[in-house]
């Protein structure tokens, strides 16, 4: 049973806040790829992939997987009279989706995955900690896309499902706990008041040298146990009912402040669960991995192999760029070596007693047929790992036959 003190369960967040992090070593250099050097950069070419491969894959993939998503169908296998109840819930459940902005959640999500993994957090109220509520009627069950980052499973687990624990942190203005713990029972507004906040010279929390004023903010975890059991689990179990699954622990976390150590506590009591059985928390993955809970991106085993077509295909730009072609003359004969230079293309030079031996064009440099050979070849490796072919890239001649063409 993890029911853990606070200091317990601090140092188990380390360890696995260190285990999560090992998992998103490749994250910066996907995001680098992706966007390419005049995004965020100086724009220098040396900086740059010449194949850049990870946008294409994102473009191609990512309207395959949400952009007529989510569609909603509900049938019924009962008589025929329950069918008009199934029209109802799937309108029900269809202007849901679009109430809530359910589509723009799932394209950041489907990002997430396909650079590390996707996290979907499922909460039965609007969250201000997590975004704005939508339209008209917050009062709706809310799919929120949680960064990769921010979110921990169990480093002792071997999958997902066997996570003995789950979590998601998230930094907030002390004013702004404060105000919910006025509205809401069970918070310590002491262990709020007492955490020391993050300031301007504290970490780069999103990467890209965007320190800022201080907000005077705090990190909150929320931290769902399944096999915790409160009150009301007990009570579900002796009616029968099965509404709730697990137990949630708030903690706050300030910042060190010199040999001070952080400081931390339970800042809400904990509360029972209500919803699914898996948690509130929809890990999203392409590939399992075994006996590592956290999911593999499609991409991630690619790196090693884009990372060698792009050095090739930067060998042969910079042989291309050192290309040179030179004419040699005699240099007893000055009037022929300035007309071939003064002259402009396509120009007739009339030549007494020309020799055609004093003239001789000498090339160098330049692209040689190995390197065009191996960069074929390396890009036709990473197309067949990949999956990305010409049919998907739109490259049909129309010469081949009618099924090849509709694929």
């Amino acid at each position: 049973m993890l029911d853990w003190g606070i200091v317990r369960w601090m140092e188990e967040l380390d360890v696995a806040e260190t285990f999560r992090d090992r998992h998103l070593s490749h994250w910066d250099t996907i995001i680098e790829r992706m966007t390419g050097p005049d995004y965020r950069g100086d724009g220098s070419r040396s900086s740059g992939d010449p194949e850049n491969f990870v946008h294409q894959y994102m473009a191609l993939i990512l309207p395959r997987l949400v952009y007529d998503n989510p569609r909603i169908r509900v049938s019924s296998r009962t008589p025929m009279e329950h069918m008009i109840f199934g029209k109802q819930i799937q309108a029900a459940i269809n202007s849901w989706c679009k109430t809530t902005r359910l589509r723009d959640t799932l394209q950041r999500i489907a990002t997430d995955m396909l650079a590390a993994y996707g996290v979907g957090m499922v909460v039965n109220e609007p969250m201000p900690s997590m975004r704005q509520a939508d339209g008209d009627t917050p009062w709706l069950p809310r799919l929120y896309r949680v960064d990769p980052h921010d979110f921990i499973i169990d480093p002792q687990a071997r999958h997902v499902e066997d996570a003995r624990y789950m979590c998601h942190e998230y930094r907030c203005d002390r004013e702004d706990l404060l105000d919910r713990a006025d509205e809401e029972e069970g918070w310590d507004e002491a262990a709020i008041e007492e955490a020391a906040g993050y300031t301007e010279n504290d970490i780069d929390e999103f990467g890209g040298g965007r320190v800022g004023p201080d907000r005077d903010q705090l990190t909150v975890y929320e931290i769902w146990v399944p096999e915790l059991r409160g009150e009301e689990e007990i009570l579900d179990e002796a009616l029968d009912t099965d509404l709730h699954s697990g137990t949630i622990l708030t903690i706050i976390r300030g910042q060190a402040r010199g040999d001070e150590p952080a400081a931390f506590g339970f800042a809400r009591k904990p509360r029972a669960y209500y919803g699914s059985r898996n948690g509130p928390y929809q890990v999203f993955g392409c590939y399992t991995v075994p006996n590592d809970p956290y999911p593999l991106s499609p991409i991630v085993p690619l790196l090693p192999q884009i990372a060698d077509l792009n050095d090739h295909l930067r060998s042969m730009t910079h042989s291309a760029s050192c290309y040179k072609r030179i004419i040699a003359t005699d240099s007893r004969n000055q009037k022929l070596a300035n007309d071939i230079r003064d002259r402009e293309d396509l120009t007739v030079v009339m030549v007494d007693g020309l020799d055609p031996s004093q003239i001789v064009p000498i090339e160098l440099g330049g692209i040689t047929p190995q390197q065009v050979n191996y960069a074929g070849l390396t890009q036709d490796r990473l197309d067949r790992v990949s999956g990305i072919h010409d049919a998907m890239r739109g490259n049909i001649t129309g010469t081949a036959t009618a099924t090849e063409i509709n694929v």
